[in-house]
């Protein structure tokens, strides 16, 4: 590789916008348990989800708190169209300070949220001393 294709790659990484961030894998069982976490880490929530059935709405107080880095349902391997998936929602903690990851299972049939998900976060100052960091890139 040539000086100047290198220092052209040197400049690209240096500009990234590259940050230590842990990440969160959070399920159903994790309802109602506290997370601890940092600015710039990131949180996953999988849920079993049907979209003929209903829906996964996230409360608005959460997208105050997080960023949403990706929303999505993705079948189960070899599933039919109308069974049960997975919705996928991946977050970016914002800022310091408390607060909540809620969403409402809609439900198609009556209208009217039938499962809630909540998780208290609490959202501290980065000491990268005191866990194992995994680079997340944004």
């Amino acid at each position: 590789m040539g000086k100047f294709a290198l220092a052209a790659l040197a400049a690209i990484l240096a500009a990234s916008p590259c940050s230590w961030a842990m990440k969160h894998e959070l399920a159903a069982e994790d309802n109602n348990q506290p997370v601890a976490a940092e600015p710039g880490d990131v949180i996953v929530v999988t849920l079993v989800s049907n979209p003929e059935t209903g829906v996964w709405k996230l409360l608005p107080a959460t997208r105050s708190a997080f960023i949403v880095l990706r929303e999505d349902f993705r079948p189960f391997q070899g599933g039919q169209q109308g069974e049960d998936g997975e919705y996928m929602l991946e977050l970016k903690v914002r800022r310091h300070g408390a607060s909540v990851i809620s969403l409402r299972y809609l439900s198609w049939e009556n209208g009217s949220y039938s499962r809630s998900f909540d998780v208290p976060v609490s959202v501290t100052e980065k000491n990268q001393g005191e866990k194992d960091l995994v680079p997340q890139a944004f």
